[in-house]
C-alpha cells in the first residue's frame, strides 16, 4: 500500500483545484529564528493534512495534496521562518511533492501534473520545469537532472523519469505500467535507489554495477535517504516498524532499529537519523495522538525519543539547528494537522 492508504483519514487525498502564482520567499523574518529550540514548538497549527516538509535558507516549507472533490480542502504549499513567523501560503491547490534542489524549491502541482520551481530567498514567480510529469510521488536531484516517480496513466505515463534541472525534454526511464507502485527515491554519492511499494522491493542502480533488487521481506516501504556510505529507509506494517541500512554496493539490508510501529519518515545529518512513527498499531487510527519522533545515532545505539503524543507524524526534515516534521492530524478531525520542530538532542 502507498503512504496515503496507510492512513484511513487520508484516503481521499488526491488532485486539488485551481492554482495561484508562487511568490518567492525571504530568509528568516524574526530575530529568534536563528536560535535552536529548547523544546518542542508548534510552527503552524490548524493545518489540513500536511504531507511533505523541507527546510532550507532559513525557512520551512510544507505541502498538502488536499482532498479530491472537496472545495474546502484543495491542498496548498506554505512556508514560514524556522520559528514559525512570516507564515505564507505560496500556492492554493494540490501539491503532492516538494524538494530542495540546486538552491530552489521544486514542487509538484496537482492541478496540471507539472513540476514547478521557484527561488528560495528572493521574490519571483514560479517557473514550469516539466509541463507533464504525471501524478508525482517524490522528486530529488540526481546528478544534473531532477528525477521523479509518478503514478499513471497506466497506458503511457511515467513511473520513473528525469529532466534537466532548468527544464527540457523529460525522459521516461521506467513506465508506470512496469512499476506496481512507485514510491520514494534517494541518491547517494555513487548509487541511486527507487522503492517499488507494490512489489515491496528497492531497486539499486550504480554506474559500475548491474541493477540490484533488494528484497528483505519488506511490508510497507516508507521514505528513503542516503549519504556517502549507505541508504537508510523505513519499513512498517501491522504492529511492526523498523529502520534499515543498505551499504552502497551491498546485496542485503541490515536492521539498525526495530520496535518502531508505523515508522515512515526519515531524515539524516552527520550524526544521526531522525524518524517518524505513527501509532502502536502501525497506522494513524483513533482519536488519541500516539505518534513519536526518534533520533537514532549513526554510530550505533538505541533510538531516543525526541517528541511523543504526536497526531500522525509523516514527513521529517533536519538542518543545523533543529528537526522539523508535519503531523497529518487525527482521523475525522478537520484541520488538526500541524508543523512542529524540536531540538535534535
Amino acid at each position: 500500500m502507498n503512504d496515503l492508504r496507510r492512513y484511513p483519514h487520508l484516503l481521499a487525498l488526491g488532485l486539488g483545484l485551481a492554482a495561484l502564482p508562487l511568490a518567492g520567499c525571504s530568509a528568516d523574518e524574526d530575530s529568534s529564528a536563528g536560535a535552536a529550540p529548547k523544546a518542542v514548538e508548534t510552527l503552524a497549527d490548524q493545518q489540513d493534512s500536511p504531507l511533505r516538509v523541507e527546510v532550507a535558507a532559513g525557512r520551512v516549507f510544507w505541502s498538502s495534496p488536499g482532498h479530491a472533490g472537496e472545495a474546502e480542502s484543495p491542498g496548498y504549499l506554505r512556508s514560514s521562518s524556522r520559528s514559525g513567523q512570516g507564515l505564507r501560503t505560496l500556492h492554493d491547490g494540490s501539491v503532492s511533492a516538494i524538494g530542495i534542489i540546486d538552491g530552489r524549491l521544486y514542487w509538484a502541482k496537482g492541478a496540471s501534473n507539472s513540476i514547478e520551481a521557484s527561488p528560495l530567498t528572493t521574490q519571483g514567480a514560479a517557473e514550469t520545469i516539466i509541463p507533464e510529469a504525471g501524478k508525482v510521488v517524490a522528486l530529488i536531484r540526481r546528478q544534473d537532472d531532477v528525477t521523479w516517480t509518478a503514478r499513471g496513466p497506466e497506458d503511457a505515463g511515467p513511473g520513473l523519469a528525469r529532466a534537466p534541472l532548468r527544464g527540457g525534454e523529460a525522459e521516461i526511464q521506467v513506465a508506470y505500467r512496469d512499476l506496481r507502485e512507485p514510491g520514494f527515491l534517494a541518491a547517494g554519492a555513487d548509487a541511486f535507489y527507487l522503492a517499488d511499494v507494490g512489489r515491496r522491493v528497492i531497486y539499486a542502480v550504480s554506474p559500475n554495477l548491474p541493477q540490484r533488487t533488494i528484497d528483505a521481506g519488506f511490508d510497507t516501504l516508507g521514505h528513503l535517504v542516503a549519504n556517502d556510505q549507505a541508504l537508510y529507509f523505513t519499513d512498517s506494517g501491522d504492529g511492526m516498524g523498523r529502520v534499515l541500512r543498505l551499504a552502497h554496493g551491498a546485496e542485503q539490508a541490515e536492521v539498525i532499529a526495530g520496535d518502531l510501529p508505523g515508522a515512515f519518515g526519515i531524515a539524516l545529518d552527520e550524526q544521526a537519523l531522525y524518524v517518524t512513527t505513527s501509532s502502536p498499531d502501525g497506522a494513524c487510527r483513533g482519536q488519541e495522538p500516539a505518534g513519536a519522533i526518534w533520533r537514532i545515532p549513526l554510530a550505533g545505539g538505541a533510538p531516543v525519543s525526541i517528541a511523543t503524543d504526536q497526531a500522525c507524524p509523516l514527513d521529517i526534515a533536519v538542518d543545523d539547528r533543529a528537526v522539523y516534521w508535519v503531523n497529518a492530524g487525527l482521523e475525522g478531525v478537520p484541520n488538526s494537522g500541524a508543523v512542529l520542530r524540536a531540538p535534535k538532542r
